[in-house]
């Protein structure tokens, strides 16, 4: 069997999209799949970057996540950037159901342990200090 065309096509489509506003070398910029984090020093080039990329394309319009008090989440993680360094925690969106794979659940032994695993390397990887893990 192959793998379905949707997911390609929309990474090759986002890559186009991005060129311009990784040229202009944001302090950070990460992307999985549509969804883009980018974190600039000042807020107009911040606005001047969700600009430009929403000019790529008619078919393509971005939208932009609000930071509450202080952090902006971005998909399993939320960030802070404070006095020039990016902190970032484990996340979990409030309307999660904290449906995790059950031990006695009928998935095979490697995925439950992958689920677990995962959620290891986030706390442990991802998160940037001991606080925040």
């Amino acid at each position: 069997m192959g793998q379905r065309l949707a997911p390609v096509l929309a990474i090759c489509f986002m890559s186009r999209i991005e060129k311009p506003v990784i040229s202009r070398c944001p302090l950070m910029y990460c992307r999985y799949t549509d969804d883009c984090c980018i974190v600039t020093s000042r807020q107009s080039e911040m606005d001047e970057c969700f600009r430009i990329l929403n000019q790529q394309s008619q078919y393509i319009k971005l939208t932009r996540e609000i930071p509450r008090d202080g952090w902006l989440a971005y998909l399993n993680t939320k960030l802070m950037l404070s006095n020039g360094v990016v902190r970032v925690e484990w996340y979990r969106k409030e309307n999660s159901k904290n449906i995790i794979v059950h031990a006695a659940s009928a998935h095979p032994t490697a995925v439950k342990r992958a689920v677990i695993r995962n959620m290891l390397k986030t706390a442990t990887e991802v998160c940037s200090g001991e606080i925040e893990r």
